[in-house]
């Protein structure tokens, strides 16, 4: 049986509703075009590299579980949980515990990390697995190059993980999150930094990691990527 589950967190690819802080440089659809590339390359890459460690399913966003959301959701077998009303601490909390609910550990991951190495997600599952000392981990953290964070996994419901002083999206989530983990005596594990896309900077990363690579396995976001310079994007 996998080890635990993964949800990741995903809005129905509309204009308008995703990744908006690329617009602009890029219009709307092109975004929303860029946002379900992402999802389909990470969801691919989840499905071949799980070797059994966990089960991947999808977080919705509230009002978002639209007809390519479920698309996806049948090309893949996956189960879809709501996450929700809230801020994004109030829902990763409430798809985290209804997760423990069902499993030892669960872990959460945003959609737009499309080249993350799912290497990356197999060492939060078998770090929290590996130990049940008082030292070993109940949190794993996937550090991003923003000072926020692409991964966070537990083995127990931890409230303070998700009530931090910080503002979600900002540049200080990662180290209000440590600095909450640390007043509460609470053991936790970094995963490698990678860099998740939110903005045109962070885009014109990820063409230089993968926009010029032939063996790249992030198929549709080159392709898309691609497309966005044909169209005159420039990184």
């Amino acid at each position: 049986m996998p080890l635990g589950i993964l949800y990741v967190f995903a809005k129905e690819p509309e204009p308008g509703r995703v990744k908006t802080r690329l617009c602009p440089p890029l219009t709307s659809q092109q975004a929303a075009d860029l946002a379900e590339a992402f999802l389909v390359d990470m969801l691919a890459a989840l499905a071949a590299g799980s070797e059994g460690l966990f089960e991947s399913r999808l977080a919705v966003s509230p009002g978002r579980g639209g007809p390519r959301l479920s698309a996806l959701a049948a090309t893949f077998g996956l189960a879809r949980i709501e996450q929700g009303e809230g801020d994004l601490g109030r829902r990763m909390c409430r798809v985290m515990e209804a997760g423990l609910d069902e499993a030892p550990m669960v872990a959460l991951v945003g959609a737009d990390v499309p080249d993350l190495p799912v290497a990356h997600v197999r060492a939060a599952f078998e770090a929290l697995a590996a130990g049940r000392g008082a030292a070993a981990p109940q949190v794993v953290l996937g550090p991003s190059s923003d000072g926020g964070y692409y991964l966070v996994a537990a083995r127990r419901r931890v409230p303070r993980l998700f009530r931090i002083h910080a503002r979600w999206g900002g540049s200080g989530v990662l180290a209000a999150t440590t600095a909450a983990l640390d007043d509460e005596r609470i053991a936790y594990a970094l995963l490698p930094q990678w860099s998740d896309v939110d903005d045109a900077a962070s885009l014109a990363s990820l063409w230089q990691r993968i926009g010029s690579d032939p063996s790249t396995r992030c198929v549709r976001s080159a392709d898309a990527l691609a497309r966005l310079r044909r169209q005159g994007w420039r990184p």
